[in-house]
């Protein structure tokens, strides 16, 4: 009587139950299930994470748009408080030189001075906007990638699933129906004469009464 020990033991010929061709295909069928599944869960987290990735990409994005526009709006300002300071520095001056400032040169100076400076704050809220909008639109675009990539974990993740069910089922059909082992049969020396023998594959014999290999 073999103990448990022996009985589960890895000694060839002494582990009746671990070389037990029950066992083993238990075993087999039991590792590849759980390599199935963990490969599986493996790629949907996978997804997950490259979703959540997605969205905290793109909230970092939105906040950069947000600042941008916010600098483009602070520096429009600037630009019309400059175009205003300027403009009152040359209508001072030309009074201060006794020229009507309304009239002339001074008053065509001074129209420049306010059309330049309002030509440079849209220009300075346009820039503001446009970099905004190319943040959001990265934003959004980081967002998709994310979603794309969970998707396709779900659907890379099925068919992994689809795949081991087909293994194991192989697997077990195998077990079920084993296949007998090829005969070979001597056919004498080959036609070299080097004096190698040559061996011929003998099909199984019949199962169904189809004929050979069916």
């Amino acid at each position: 009587m073999r103990s448990i020990a022996e009985k589960y033991s890895m000694t060839p010929g002494v582990g009746i139950v671990v070389y037990d061709p029950a066992t083993l295909i238990t075993t087999s069928l039991a590792s590849t299930a759980i390599g199935t599944g963990l490969s599986a869960a493996t790629t949907i987290l996978g997804g997950n994470a490259a979703a959540k990735a997605g969205r905290y990409t793109a909230a970092q994005l939105n906040q950069n748009a947000a600042a941008a526009r916010a600098a483009g709006q602070r520096r429009m300002f600037d630009t019309q408080l400059r175009s205003r300071f300027l403009q009152s520095t040359a209508t001072a001056r030309a009074a201060g030189s006794g020229v009507n400032a309304g009239i002339g040169s001074p008053a065509a100076d001074v129209g420049q001075i306010a059309r330049r400076g309002s030509y440079q704050a849209a220009m300075d809220l346009w820039t503001g906007e446009n970099t905004a909008t190319g943040l959001e639109n990265e934003a959004a675009g980081a967002i998709y990638t994310g979603n794309v990539q969970q998707a396709s974990s779900w659907l890379s993740a099925a068919g992994t699933i689809a795949g081991g069910a087909g293994s194991i089922l192989a697997q077990g059909a195998r077990f079920a129906y084993p296949q007998p082992p090829p005969t070979y049969i001597n056919m004498g020396m080959d036609q070299t004469g080097l004096g190698r023998e040559s061996w011929r594959d003998i099909p199984p014999p019949p199962r169904y009464g189809f004929g050979y290999g069916y």
